[in-house]
C-alpha cells in the first residue's frame, strides 16, 4: 500500500498524468504558505496550509468568470508561473482617478494602469474617453481589463454568433469585427501603460497579474487539435500537437524563465490595504523528493513552479513539483518521503 511521509510543514500529494505519448509519471505536488511578516520584510511558515488545488475555482460561476486560483495538477512547467490575486489600493486611503502599480522580482518588474470608471462618448466623428471617476480600491480580476462579447447583443441572435474577445471574454471595452461602440460603453479598469486603449477599434493584450483560463488565448493556443482525426486515432490521449505550455497559467509576461529557485526579491507597490510599498525574499529551500518503486528508491529535487501572492489575505504559496516517470509501474510504488534539506 502506497505510504507517503510528508516530513515538512507543507502540502503533499500525489497525482497520476500522462504525457502525448501515453507515459505515465507520478507528479508530487508540494505546496508551501507563508504569512508576511511586514515589520521584517520577510516569511514565516503559515500555520494553516493552503489545499492542493484540485481543480481551476473561479471567481464566480465557472465558465462565466475568471480563473481565480488555477489547478495545481499537471506535469512540469516550463517557466514559474507569477500570480497575484486581490486589489489595487490608493496609498493613505486616498482617492485617485489613475494609479500605477507594480511587481518587481530581482531585475524583472511589471507594472500597469489603474483607472477609475470610464465609458466611451461620442465626440463630432470622434470617440473620446470620459474622465476617470475617482477611486480607492480596485479588483484585480480580469473582468476589469480589456475584453469582454459584442456589444450589439440582442435577444435575437443565436449563441454562436455573438463574438467574444478570445483573450477575456468576460472584460470590459471589446467591439467585434461587426460591431460599433455605442455612448457610454465601459473602458478597462486594467491596462498595460505601454499599450494604452486609444480607440475602440484597438484589441490589446488584456492586462494583469492573474491566471489566464485553459479556454481564453494564449493559453488555448497550446492545447492541440481535437478533431475527428484526434477521436479516431488518439483519445483519450493528447494530441501529438499538444504543447507543455499549456500547463502555465499565468499572464504571459508573468511566466519567469528560468524557473525561480528562491532567494529572489520580491517587491510590490500599491496593492497591499495596509503598506503602500513592501518586499519579501523568496523562501530558498530545497525539498527532496524519494520514491520507492518496487524496493528501488531514487530521490528528486521538486522545482518551484508557481508563486502566488495574496496581500489581502497577507499570504504567499509557493508551489513545486517532482514529476516521476513510471510507465506500467504506478500501482508498484510503494512509498513517497518528502524532505526539507535547506
Amino acid at each position: 500500500m502506497l505510504q507517503i511521509n510528508n516530513n515538512t510543514p507543507f502540502s503533499v500529494e500525489l497525482h497520476p498524468c500522462s504525457d502525448i505519448y501515453g507515459r505515465d509519471y507520478a507528479v508530487i505536488v508540494i505546496k508551501a504558505t507563508y504569512q508576511i511578516d511586514y515589520s521584517k520584510s520577510q516569511l514565516v511558515i503559515a500555520n494553516e496550509q493552503a489545499p492542493i488545488q484540485h481543480a481551476d475555482h473561479f471567481y464566480n460561476e465557472p465558465g462565466q468568470s475568471s480563473v481565480k486560483y488555477p489547478s495545481d495538477i499537471s506535469l512540469v512547467k516550463q517557466a514559474t508561473d507569477v500570480l497575484v490575486i486581490g486589489h489595487a489600493y490608493v496609498p493613505n486611503q486616498h482617492t485617485a482617478r489613475v494609479l500605477d502599480i507594480t511587481l518587481s522580482i530581482d531585475n524583472f518588474k511589471k507594472t500597469i494602469r489603474i483607472f477609475g470608471d470610464r465609458v466611451w462618448q461620442k465626440d463630432l466623428a470622434n470617440w473620446t474617453m470620459s474622465v476617470p471617476t475617482e477611486f480607492t480600491i480596485m479588483p484585480l480580476c480580469y473582468e476589469n481589463s480589456y475584453g469582454g462579447k459584442s456589444p450589439n447583443i440582442n435577444q435575437n441572435m443565436a449563441p454562436e454568433s455573438v463574438e467574444a474577445y478570445r483573450y477575456n471574454p468576460f472584460g470590459k471595452g471589446f467591439v467585434g469585427k461587426k460591431d460599433k461602440p455605442y455612448e457610454g460603453m465601459p473602458l478597462p479598469n486594467i491596462e498595460d501603460p505601454s499599450c494604452l486603449l486609444m480607440t475602440p477599434f484597438q484589441h490589446p493584450t488584456p492586462a494583469g497579474f492573474g491566471a489566464i483560463a485553459r479556454d481564453w488565448e494564449p493559453r488555448l493556443t497550446f492545447s492541440g487539435t481535437y478533431d475527428e482525426q484526434w477521436q479516431a486515432e488518439r483519445m483519450p490521449l493528447l494530441p501529438l500537437d499538444f504543447h507543455p505550455a499549456f500547463f502555465n497559467s499565468a499572464h504571459p509576461e508573468l511566466m519567469i524563465q528560468p524557473l525561480l529557485k528562491g532567494g529572489e526579491q520580491v517587491s510590490i507597490n500599491n496593492m497591499s490595504p495596509t503598506m503602500g510599498d513592501y518586499s519579501f525574499i523568496v523562501p530558498n529551500i530545497k525539498l527532496s523528493v524519494a520514491v520507492s518503486i518496487r524496493k528501488q528508491e531514487k530521490t528528486f529535487i521538486a522545482q518551484m513552479d508557481t508563486l502566488l501572492i495574496e496581500p489581502d489575505e497577507n499570504r504567499v504559496i509557493v508551489t513545486y513539483r517532482v514529476a516521476v516517470p513510471c510507465t506500467r509501474k504506478l500501482l508498484y510504488i510503494d512509498s513517497i518521503t518528502v524532505n526539507r534539506l535547506s
